[in-house]
């Protein structure tokens, strides 16, 4: 029997011989040292540490775990480790160092031998003939040559990575241990207390990132891919909460982005060496990199600041090769228990520096008492390597295409978690629990259980359930909406709504097509649909509130009291088409009529001392709408799109144009005018001194028309703080055909109050806001100089070139997420049942 065994020449079997011997020799002059540095009380690692092989300038520093490794470096026998506040320790390379991670003890420079404390002396920082300023300074007239983004013509693939833990995580109920035994399985260590912590949620997402030749950025999301308890309730809404407070962090800016707000960059332009105390550590190389150890500190621990480390490549451009931050403990932040960011960085094959790797890590907690969250999130770049950039949509992809993508691989625990969620089905009191918060967080409820299919149809919403005024009595309400999963174009929604007093019937009616497939709700960016509406519902005059208002049980418990209304029956056609430039355009036709109601009487002046009384009238309008929103697919995220109450993204401009015309004859309209009305917000930011929100809105109605359709403020009669409307007035108590309002709300952060101990304790934060109002009403439009117009409501008043005012101080954060405010009315206190000064609160989740 012939052997399959294949026979090489002699002359092969020489060089592969040789090459082996070549390659033993070189193995045995070389080592590979991998250790992990500890403090020697604590056992906690000892991140950023400088480690040195004693007798050359090969060198690296410890990760945020302590951990290090060098690579192919010449035989050697110590190394040399130290790190701030600890004392230089010199260690002997363990023969097996190659084979498994060693530890090395650092001893904190603070303890002296026979109860003796050695202290070094107090000296007085100055920023004059400071070598370190002068370093930093270096930094930050090189920092836009180093700046990544400014690079024209780049291309990389960005993988990003967020886990979501229950930190400090321990079954001790022995029924709990019952039911659930098999998390025990499914544990894993936090990086700040080594505790256990068990994985709750995983995100995963694949870009593909491109610089055009003038350094603007392009991105392109290839894949996600989303698995967790949290699937269920979330909506889009929280998936936008999570991307904006974990940003991709840029070292050179000014200001950082992060939990949603705006810590000073020790890398400021403007304000680093005012902020900041800088201090040379050391030198030390990092593959043949020397750089200079920078630490620095925040003047004033309770600004928004940080704490940290920059390695300087101080032959490279003064490029920053690592940076280490961490937020002061004093820090006035909600939930936040810790926060450690580290940024590596390298140089391609061209000498530029660029992004290596991100991690950030983060301890949130409500308080003391409750469950406490961990996350990690990581980014790592891939250059010159991109999935294909084009303008599809994302769509979430199979393991198997993630199980070749990703780039760091998963480790066992997330790997694990499909299966955890698995296992936690079989439970049913978890399954109960889950229903409940789904209901209580997207306030609907959902017809299927969303992990076996999804639901078709949500019930809801179930906060306008229940309400109350005084022309309906009681009033109940049941709604709901189909989704994507019934069908991805066509979507019906709608409501019925009965009135204990007048014994009426209400309803509404939306039917829509999309001209784009949608994953979930019709409101996902891009929007461009096409839909009719029809409705019979009572209104309060002047009470101009959105949908995601509209009939909210909080909402109704300030404003039973208004008399003031109307049945309305209202058709509408609509048009609407957002661009991924930010731009929106929306065209419709809408008719109403309507009827009064309660202590509303619609009376024409006929002539000087005639007038008669209208049961109702019509009218029927065109008009179309453009808005500008950067960021606009951020917005649309849940079911209620950029409607919602709950954006995260404020930072963004937001520009909106409308006009509409009025015509009488085809739809039976009784009158003929046209509309106009612009609007743009914004916020600004004061560095660490907080932000401004600010929106301003101007309108005008050019033709003679009566009452109902002129202008009036946007109010807020309820005892809920309701932001861009005017607190202080009554519905309808102004009436205008011009004006221009002004809403201004200052968020202090703490600026002030965190000066004062107690309040500082409290972790209380300022609030200031002013509103103003300009209003006019022409002779046209006012019935006491032209016929063929109803009579004001006696409690209206119209404005002749006058300015209304109003202000607030107020106190939020109170228990982390409530706000009381005292509100004042400046002007036209004269009217009857003015309020001067009122009391009001909210509810507002803020870091």
């Amino acid at each position: 029997m012939k052997s399959n065994r294949k026979k090489y020449p002699a002359h092969i079997k020489l060089l592969l011989l040789s090459v082996l011997c070549f390659s033993s020799v070189k193995a045995q002059n070389e080592t590979f040292i991998q250790a992990i540095v500890k403090d020697s009380l604590s056992g906690e690692p000892v991140s950023f540490s400088s480690v040195q092989l004693y007798g050359t300038n090969i060198g690296t520093a410890t990760d945020i775990d302590g951990y290090f490794s060098l690579r192919n470096v010449p035989e050697a026998t110590e190394l040399l480790v130290s790190s701030v506040g600890y004392k230089t320790k010199s260690v002997a390379i363990p023969q097996e160092s190659s084979k498994k991670t060693f530890v090395i003890l650092l001893c904190p420079d603070n303890i002296g031998l026979d109860e003796v404390v050695v202290k070094p002396e107090k000296t007085k920082y100055s920023v004059k003939n400071n070598p370190a300023v002068k370093l930093i300074e270096k930094v930050i007239r090189h920092k836009n040559e180093n700046r990544m983004k400014n690079m024209p013509l780049l291309r990389y693939e960005l993988y990003e990575k967020l886990t979501l833990y229950w930190d400090n995580f321990q079954l001790e109920n022995r029924f709990l241990k019952k039911k659930f035994g098999f998390i025990e399985n499914h544990l894993d260590t936090s990086v700040f207390t080594g505790k256990q912590v068990l994985p709750l949620s995983l995100r995963e997402t694949l870009t593909d990132v491109r610089t055009d030749s003038a350094g603007n950025l392009h991105k392109h999301i290839a894949a996600k891919r989303s698995v967790g308890v949290e699937s269920t309730f979330n909506d889009g809404s929280m998936d936008v909460f999570l991307e904006q407070v974990f940003q991709e962090i840029d070292i050179y800016d000014d200001d950082i982005d992060i939990l949603l707000n705006r810590f000073v960059s020790a890398t400021s332009s403007t304000l680093a060496t005012r902020y900041y105390k800088f201090y040379i550590q050391d030198t030390i190389y990092i593959n043949n990199t020397r750089c200079v150890n920078l630490a620095f500190f925040p003047f004033n621990p309770e600004s928004y600041s940080f704490n940290g480390n920059l390695l300087v490549a101080i032959d490279d451009n003064y490029a920053v090769k690592r940076a280490d931050l961490s937020i002061p403990k004093n820090l006035n932040i909600n939930f936040l228990e810790n926060l450690r960011v580290v940024l590596y960085f390298n140089k391609d094959e061209n000498g530029n520096w660029i992004n290596e790797k991100e991690d950030v890590y983060a301890n949130f907690a409500m308080n003391d008492f409750m469950t406490k969250v961990y996350a990690h999130q990581t980014r790592s770049y891939r250059y010159n390597q991109t999935s294909g950039f084009g303008e599809n949509r994302s769509v979430e992809k199979e393991d198997s295409f993630w199980e070749n993508r990703r780039h760091p691989a998963l480790k066992e625990t997330e790997a694990g978690l499909p299966k955890l969620v698995s296992e936690l089905q079989t439970v049913p009191i978890y399954r109960g629990f889950e229903k409940f918060l789904e209901t209580v967080i997207t306030g609907y409820i959902k017809t299927a259980n969303e992990r076996i299919s999804k639901s078709k149809i949500d019930i809801g919403p179930v906060y306008t359930v229940y309400g109350v005024n005084p022309i309906e009595g009681t009033r109940f309400r049941l709604g709901g909406m189909t989704t994507a999963h019934l069908h991805p174009r066509w979507f019906l929604s709608g409501y019925t709504a009965y009135g204990t007093k007048d014994r009426r019937w209400k309803y509404s009616a939306h039917l829509a097509y999309s001209f784009v497939e949608k994953e979930n709700y019709l409101q996902e960016f891009p929007r461009n649909d096409l839909s009719f509406s029809i409705e019979y519902d009572l209104y309060s005059l002047g009470m101009q509130i959105n949908e995601a208002l509209k009939d909210n049980l909080f909402v109704a418990l300030g404003t039973a009291g208004i008399s003031n209304r109307s049945y309305q029956n209202r058709y509408r056609l609509t048009y609407s088409v957002d661009w991924n430039s930010g731009v929106g355009f929306s065209a419709w036709w809408k008719h109403a009529k309507d009827t009064p109601a309660g202590a509303l009487q619609y009376q024409l002046q006929t002539s000087e001392n005639q007038f008669e009384n209208i049961p109702s009238f019509s009218v029927s309008k065109i008009g179309i709408g453009l808005s500008y929103s950067p960021g606009m697919d951020k917005y649309a995220a849940n079911r209620s799109g950029k409607d919602s109450k709950i954006n995260f993204i404020n930072d963004n401009i937001r520009l909106s144009l409308t006009h509409e015309y009025a015509y009488k004859g085809l739809s039976a309209g009784n009158y003929r005018f046209h509309q106009t009305r612009v609007s743009v917000s914004d916020r600004f930011w004061l560095s660490s001194f907080g932000h401004i929100d600010a929106q301003f809105s101007a309108g005008k109605v050019w033709n003679k028309t009566t009452f109902p359709m002129l202008a009036s403020p946007q109010v807020n009669p309820s005892i809920f703080i309701e932001k861009e409307r005017f607190q202080m007035i009554h519905p309808f108590e102004f009436i205008v055909d011009e004006f221009a309002a002004l809403h201004t709300s200052y968020f202090l952060k703490g600026w002030l109050f965190n000066r004062l101990p107690l309040l500082k304790k409290l972790q209380l934060r300022e609030v200031v806001a002013f509103s103003c109002y300009y209003g006019n009403l022409t002779a046209k439009n006012n019935p006491e100089f032209s016929d063929k117009l109803f009579l004001f409501p006696a409690s209206s008043h119209s404005m002749k070139k006058e300015i209304y005012m109003e202000g607030s101080i107020g106190i939020e954060n109170i228990f982390k997420v409530f706000r009381i405010d005292y509100l004042r009315r400046f002007t036209h206190l004269n009217h009857p049942n003015a309020k001067k000064y009122g009391i009001k609160i909210g509810f507002r989740f803020a870091f």
